[in-house]
């Protein structure tokens, strides 16, 4: 292909079924264009799974974009491994970024979106990821991106009154036990997420200390 200031064209076969027409302009399906963009990322590996994550949030057949991973082409080794751990779960791309550098450090799987109940049964929250074992023990984290004060805010509500909210759901998920770890763009830029994260595993046994679990056992 070739590159100008403000585009790159990127040659490739396309079958009939890969183009659909919106408003009269004919584009990339879903599936093919999420496929293209993962394969070609910038960011590697984070960069396809968050884009794939997108997809499947979005309605993507996770098998038709499978299919366009078994023909050989650039990158497709990067897109192939991320499809596999694609979750459409995810909310946002700074998820996404997280559970990358979760898989990269070979920390064990958490369970997404998960939502937690009191002992009475009344909602307590739904943190972005959990770890639990078999005696009940349970570790949350949480990317605090702006989004997360922003999107439930009702009318009238100001940032700190979501902020105020937020803290007071810690506290119950505090009062029942929960172990929860946060962490924001800038500890996901400088990769202080992981060892937060790994500290309170190690802490409750949930990974050894000698051989953290392997997300692909």
């Amino acid at each position: 292909g070739y590159r100008r200031g403000h585009r790159y064209l990127h040659p490739g076969r396309l079958a009939p079924a890969d183009a659909v027409q919106i408003d009269g302009v004919w584009v990339t399906g879903i599936e093919r264009t999420a496929f293209d963009v993962a394969r070609s990322s910038p960011h590697g590996f984070a960069g396809a799974l968050a884009v794939f994550d997108a997809a499947l949030r979005a309605g993507a057949d996770r098998d038709r974009m499978a299919g366009f991973a078994r023909r050989p082409q650039t990158g497709v080794a990067v897109a192939r491994r991320a499809l596999l751990y694609a979750d459409s779960l995810s909310e946002n791309p700074g998820e996404s970024l997280g559970r990358a550098q979760m898989i990269e450090a070979g920390l064990p799987m958490p369970r997404l979106q998960c939502e937690i109940y009191d002992i009475d049964g009344d909602f307590v929250g739904r943190p972005d990821y959990e770890w639990r074992d078999g005696s009940g023990r349970r570790v949350v984290g949480e990317f605090d991106g702006v989004g997360k004060y922003l999107k439930y805010l009702s009318a009238g509500e100001s940032a700190e009154t979501a902020i105020r909210r937020e803290k007071e759901r810690e506290g119950r998920l505090q009062d029942l036990g929960v172990i929860v770890v946060r962490w924001t763009w800038r500890d996901l830029q400088r990769r202080r997420m992981v060892p937060r994260v790994r500290a309170q595993l190690l802490a409750l046994g949930m990974i050894e200390s000698s051989d953290p679990a392997n997300p692909a056992a």
